[in-house]
């Protein structure tokens, strides 16, 4: 095995000179064996063990093994230590997930502290087949069936052509010691119940099918190439840059002979599982304004086109205040820049421009500090001109203000009354008169 390992890494490039490397070990047959392979091989190598303290006394002591093998190998060791059940439960994420993220993001903040080019980790071959079985079973897009990579960014998996029978008899033959983590043994885990359970049945069933899958998968990669290069032609037809996210040309779309293909590549991009592609075909036919969402984008029927826009995050609920002569309010999306003065050069000004995103107030009939913030159920508002006030929900209807739009709008109050939808119309009570001897002009300017 350490003759067909070598060359494994001589083709990856991993013998190279000033190559270094940090290991992930669990202390478990697969990481023990691949310290240990890459240790007779010569490679420059420090050790990365992660303790979740998820197995009380077990995790302590697989910690304590890594440490020692460490000291046997003269090996440079860390550890990080995580309550990882804590923060999951914090985080309201599965403790599987949460620790692969853990993990990888330790992994890469350690590598890049201690000057190592890589991070290499177990996979094996029985992962490949482990991990596909999963994307059968969740339904996947097409890229979900190809192979895990050998590389990825500085990702190495260098045991990925070797199967978990020989890993076990490199490891008997070597009198390699390792540790036992229970928990791959519980059945509460999906991978688990595949590795138990679903690949030894489907062995009983037709013997051999690990090279089916394993060929199946070297044919899903280069589908998903082809797949790729058609899906980024099909999306220059109908997707283009909107100012509130992407859309979807609904005349183009229509004449579309792969639909399906195109919302499936797209779905997973915007946080909406497979299984939600059809809710994407249904709303193409459904009225303006119906919406569906994902934790984190809403796709919104919009005239003749889908608008794919991020949903607002809960920091933009929060009211800012806009002090008595502060010249810069600075948003993430935009500056609000402010002039408090007086001249009949200025109220010339204000009579003759039309840019929505200036607004001119009388600056005696304003309460500092004014509040800048998101518009709420039951907001009213009396525009410029009106005699009296409506609801600013109205005021967008009549104005044909897109979903997007009104979510992403921002009113000014003074006193708790509503004198600008900045950048669409300012209030009325506040206007300039021939009475005004003070005015403020507040100007919105987009960010680059």
């Amino acid at each position: 095995m350490i003759d067909r390992f070598r060359k494994t890494l001589q083709k990856q490039g991993l013998l190279d000179d000033g190559q270094k490397l940090l290991v992930a070990c669990s202390g478990g047959a697969d990481s023990t064996a691949l310290l240990h392979l890459l240790h007779q091989c010569g490679c420059a190598i420090e050790v990365a063990h992660v303790n979740y303290q998820l197995r009380g006394k077990a995790s302590d002591e697989g910690e304590a093994f890594v440490d020692q093998l460490c000291k046997d190998l003269d090996l440079p060791f860390h550890v990080k230590r995580f309550d990882t059940q804590v923060l999951a439960e914090a985080a309201k994420v599965g403790i599987q997930e949460l620790a692969r993220t853990l993990r990888y993001e330790w992994f890469e903040s350690l590598a890049k502290t201690q000057g190592l080019t890589f991070i290499a980790t177990a996979h094996h071959q029985d992962d490949k087949i482990e991990t596909y079985l999963q994307h059968v079973l969740r339904g996947s897009s097409l890229s979900g069936f190809s192979s895990i990579p050998a590389r990825r960014a500085n990702v190495i998996r260098p045991l990925l052509d070797f199967t978990k029978k020989e890993i076990l008899s490199f490891i008997k033959e070597n009198k390699l010691a390792y540790v036992e983590d229970e928990s791959n043994q519980k059945l509460d885990y999906t991978r688990n119940k595949i590795r138990h359970q679903l690949i030894p049945m489907m062995g009983e069933i037709h013997e051999g099918f690990e090279k089916n899958v394993l060929r199946q998968m070297q044919m899903f990669e280069e589908l998903n190439l082809l797949y790729q290069g058609f899906m980024e032609n099909m999306g220059r037809r109908v997707l283009s840059a909107d100012p509130g996210g992407l859309s979807i040309d609904l005349a183009q779309f229509q004449d579309l002979a792969f639909k399906r293909l195109l919302i499936m590549s797209l779905a997973p991009q915007y946080g909406f599982e497979l299984k939600r592609v059809d809710e994407w075909l249904d709303l193409v036919d459904s009225q303006n304004g119906k919406a569906i969402y994902s934790a984190t984008h809403r796709v919104i029927k919009q005239r003749a086109s889908l608008l794919i826009t991020s949903l607002p995050s809960a920091s933009d609920s929060k009211e800012i205040l806009i002090h008595e002569g502060q010249e810069t309010l600075e948003l993430e999306s935009l500056w609000l820049m402010s002039y408090l003065d007086f001249s009949e050069e200025l109220l010339r000004e204000a009579k003759t421009n039309k840019d929505e995103n200036t607004a001119y107030f009388d600056a005696h009939r304003l309460s500092f500090p004014l509040v800048l913030r998101r518009p709420k159920s039951g907001d009213r508002f009396r525009a410029l001109g009106m005699d009296g006030s409506q609801l600013l929900s109205d005021f967008f209807t009549q104005k044909k203000i897109s979903q997007p739009e009104k979510e992403e709008a921002l009113v000014l109050e003074s006193a708790g009354e509503i004198i600008w939808i900045v950048g669409m119309r300012s209030a009325h009570t506040v206007r300039l008169t021939e009475e005004t001897t003070r005015v403020l002009r507040l100007v919105r300017t987009k960010k680059a």
